[in-house]
């Protein structure tokens, strides 16, 4: 063990990696947190009166979203620097690094466009239900957005928008997107669903492929950091590689549930999976793979 965070009775609801030893997240006492590894304890955000939903960061600023139909933007001291009042109870959010866009998506169906001071630049209307999920490019260009009925691709410069293939497993049972994300190069766009599919489309909308291959809901997709290498993870306990045209590159097994998160170590060389079933597993990135066979043929010449 590296290190741990002990909440007590106020549980840990959600916590991402920031930096390589950064951590933001939330317990379930409606405080979001900030923590650095071998530091001080964590710094506590204090002032939601409602579940905090999402947490995300503008530069050195956390920002928070919670049921209490409030926006707040805080200090890695833990002192609130701005509350936004949307009007509207807010379950998902995402900023750009650059022009320092905020965007929350509310319960409603609308999205709401913010700058860093908070003042309300637009509101998007195109949603008829809750908007589950956000993404943003790096240059807040672009924002990508999923809502039970539809997943829509937004240009904030034109305020044009692209809706994303619509799909449907039967007349008994509605599928939905579960996560949406921009590639690092902002060409591209990922989603998981739960019809046991990732899909990817350029970002004027056009369809380059169907990940296909799990044989249950897909809970997640993210793009490696060179855009060629595509990761996912589903409730068939797998998580997969697949290349950009949708060839399946490798199955990792090994969990016996659902694999419910995974994430990529900051070397590039691992990446980093959570199941249902309690386990927590490490995989070799094909990097990770490339980087250990060229040390093990060192040692080998070195014999």
């Amino acid at each position: 063990m590296v290190d741990s965070i002990n909440f007590g009775k106020a549980g840990l609801g959600y916590a991402e990696f920031i930096s390589p030893n950064e951590i933001i997240g939330s317990n379930h006492y409606g405080q979001g947190f900030y923590y650095e590894l071998f530091g001080r304890k964590p710094i506590l955000l204090k002032g939601h009166t409602q579940a905090v939903k999402w947490l995300a960061t503008l530069n050195d600023t956390i920002i928070t979203a919670a049921l209490d139909s409030t926006i707040r933007l805080w200090n890695k001291e833990g002192k609130q620097l701005l509350k936004i009042k949307p009007g509207a109870k807010i379950i998902s959010l995402a900023a750009s690094k650059i022009g320092g866009k905020i965007a929350a998506g509310s319960t409603k169906g609308e999205i709401y466009i913010y700058n860093s001071k908070g003042k309300e630049i637009t509101v998007l209307n195109e949603h008829k239900s809750p908007v589950r999920y956000l993404d943003m490019t790096y240059d807040g260009g672009k924002l990508v957005s999923i809502s039970t009925e539809k997943a829509i691709i937004w240009d904030l410069v034109t305020m044009k928008n692209v809706v994303l293939e619509r799909i449907s497993c039967s007349p008994y049972y509605q599928c939905q997107y579960n996560t949406v994300m921009f590639s690092f190069n902002q060409k591209y766009v990922i989603a998981s669903s739960s019809d046991k599919v990732a899909r990817i489309w350029n970002v004027d909308g056009t369809l380059i492929s169907r990940l296909v291959g799990h044989t249950d809901e897909v809970n997640g997709a993210f793009f490696g950091p060179d855009d060629k290498v595509i990761y996912t993870f589903s409730k068939d306990g797998t998580a997969r590689i697949w290349d950009i045209s949708g060839r399946e590159i490798a199955v990792l097994k090994g969990h016996k549930a659902s694999v419910e998160s995974a994430y990529m170590d900051h070397d590039l060389t691992r990446m980093f999976s959570a199941s249902a079933d309690g386990s927590f597993r490490i995989w070799k990135t094909p990097l990770g793979v490339f980087n250990w066979l060229q040390k093990k043929q060192y040692i080998q010449m070195k014999k």
